[in-house]
């Protein structure tokens, strides 16, 4: 497998949902900075309080879901590698500061690292046996549940 590396190809979908989660930074500064200008002791600014306070919880809710999406993306290029990197460290910083972490979110981040394993033993040629059977094992692991969430089941029986 042959990561793409050309800048002139259409952008993947791991990078697509990437520049939207990034977006969605932008778009909840400006709201914040929008409700920390209100005076909250006002009546009169309270229609505009909760106008703010709706959008902020939209665009948090848009950027769990992006960060979810990406999760379960497969990654074609290196910088694919380094965004999905990235999303596994969020998501792993929210489970392990989470008293109760949602059950999807486990999900999520296990795929991902499964996958970004994958891609990684794939991507770099090495000789897998000399880095260690407990390594070797793990990759085959995580290339038969890519293979199983891919739908390629012709060999189960």
């Amino acid at each position: 497998m042959s990561a793409p590396t050309s800048a002139s190809e259409a952008p993947s979908t791991i990078a697509v949902l990437h520049a939207r989660y990034e977006a969605t930074f932008d778009e909840y500064n400006v709201v914040d900075r929008a409700a920390t200008r209100l005076n909250r002791k006002d009546n009169a600014t309270l229609p505009m309080q909760y106008a703010c306070d709706r959008a902020m919880r939209a665009i948090e809710r848009e950027a769990d879901a992006l960060r979810q999406a990406i999760l379960y993306q497969v990654p074609i290029t290196w910088p694919d590698a380094l965004i999905l990197q990235h999303h596994i460290r969020i998501a792993q910083d929210l489970v392990v500061n989470s008293d109760k972490p949602a059950d999807a979110h486990k999900d999520a981040l296990d795929a991902a690292v499964d996958t970004l394993l994958d891609f990684m033993a794939s991507e770099i040629v090495t000789d897998h046996d000399a880095i260690g059977q407990q390594f070797k094992t793990a990759v085959s692991i995580v290339a038969e549940r890519r293979r199983m969430r891919a739908g390629d089941v012709e060999a189960v029986a």
